[in-house]
């Protein structure tokens, strides 16, 4: 179906695709790390601790959701080169999982916008 020398760059392609996804999630782990680890006092209200708590949350969920997106652009173009179920099947349940997360995440930050409009109005 492609030539040889094609298919060698498409895989090298692949595997870069796959270490940038880890490298994005080392980066979401050390920012979220970070974060947590910059509040000054550790006794805080709970409140305080919750509202830190989501924020980090939601700063892992999308360094998360950028990994598995970089990780549906690899698994689609081994899926064209190397088109088997179990490709397929993979490349659906990391799709499914990508979409879940997004949903949540999405939902979870609407509801806290909804929220501080409320405080401010």
């Amino acid at each position: 179906m492609f030539d040889e020398t094609f298919i060698f760059y498409l895989e090298w392609a692949i595997f870069v695709l796959n270490i940038f996804s880890i490298l994005i999630l080392i980066v979401g782990i050390f920012l979220v790390l970070k974060t947590l680890f910059q509040f000054q006092s550790i006794k805080k209200s709970y409140v305080q601790r919750n509202q830190r708590n989501a924020e980090v949350r939601k700063l892992l969920a999308s360094y998360i959701l950028l990994s598995l997106e970089v990780l549906v652009v690899a698994d689609i173009v081994e899926s064209i080169i190397r088109p088997t179920w179990s490709d397929i099947l993979k490349l659906a349940v990391m799709v499914i999982i990508r979409t879940v997360i997004s949903y949540f995440l999405n939902r979870e930050i609407s509801d806290k916008q909804k929220r501080v409009r409320g405080s401010e109005g």
